[in-house]
């Protein structure tokens, strides 16, 4: 069976297609893959942050809620001042620990 030209070129032009389109729909697999695992972990970081507003309100006696606040208006570096029951607490603490050493 003889083969022209034009169809030779036909058959690798659709041999180049398939085979593209496979490496295309692999790579698509995979940053579909990788979006799906940043959202994910994104998400748990955004839970850590909640937890850390708590321990965060636990220690200043301030809510979550405002420390949350003030942490998306000032930034990160904002820091809650600490409550004077808990300043008290903490130094009373200190004191004990130090007496110990």
């Amino acid at each position: 069976m003889k083969i022209t030209k034009s169809q030779l070129k036909d058959l690798i032009s659709e041999e180049l297609d398939q085979s593209i389109t496979k490496d295309i729909k692999v790579h698509l697999q995979s940053d579909r893959e990788l979006i799906r695992a940043i959202e994910e972990l994104s998400e748990k970081i955004d839970m850590l942050d909640i937890s850390i507003d708590y321990l965060a309100a636990a220690t200043t006696g301030e809510s979550p809620l405002s420390i949350s606040a003030m942490q998306g208006q000032i930034g990160r570096g904002a820091r809650p001042k600490m409550s004077e029951v808990v300043k008290e607490e903490v130094i009373k603490y200190l004191k004990e620990k130090n007496e110990k050493v």
